[in-house]
């Protein structure tokens, strides 16, 4: 899951700098890496965990060129394919929720790979081993699941929506 997230405050905020000043646009480029840190560290405090594999996926990447930052959560890893990054953010079936403004950049998401139910099985018995949990739990838990969902977790989102107020805050304190 790739965010990709502009805001109005934000452009209006760099509407009013000259993007062509090299010390403006330094000083543009060193915020937005400061704002891609914050949003990257939040969403890993914000991740819920099992093995720790969707928190450590959670990475930020700074375009200097374009002046922009990228917050990647999920994606390949190299213990195999985090394709439920954005299941845990915005949950599934009849338990997704879909904070404001975010219709469109979670839609993409709908329908996507969901994995087999085998591979959910595979999870759910390696969790219950994971929290002693009788091993016998495992398959009505995944056939739960598969049949009504999981309930949205945010971690993205509420990361970048913390954030975007104080980007905004220095960008502004820049001065033209």
């Amino acid at each position: 899951m790739k965010a990709f997230i502009k805001t109005e405050d934000l452009k209006k905020a760099l509407k009013r700098l000259d993007v062509t000043d090299d010390r403006i646009r330094q000083q543009i480029v060193n915020n937005l890496g400061v704002a891609g840190l914050n949003v990257e560290s939040q969403a890993k405090v914000n991740t819920p965990v099992n093995l720790g594999r969707l928190r450590s996926s959670i990475q930020q990447n700074l375009d200097a060129k374009n002046m922009q930052v990228n917050i990647k959560a999920g994606g390949t890893s190299p213990r195999g394919d985090l394709f439920y990054a954005p299941f845990v953010e915005f949950g599934t079936k009849g338990k997704v929720r879909v904070p404001a403004g975010y219709a469109q950049f979670a839609y993409q998401y709908k329908g996507s790979r969901t994995g087999t139910f085998n591979e959910l099985l595979s999870s759910i018995t390696q969790w219950v081993a994971d929290k002693g949990i009788d091993p016998d739990a495992a398959f009505p838990i995944a056939m739960s699941i598969a049949k009504n969902g999981i309930r949205a977790q945010p971690y993205l989102i509420p990361a970048f929506e913390g954030e975007a107020p104080q980007l905004v805050r220095r960008l502004k304190k820049i001065k033209p």
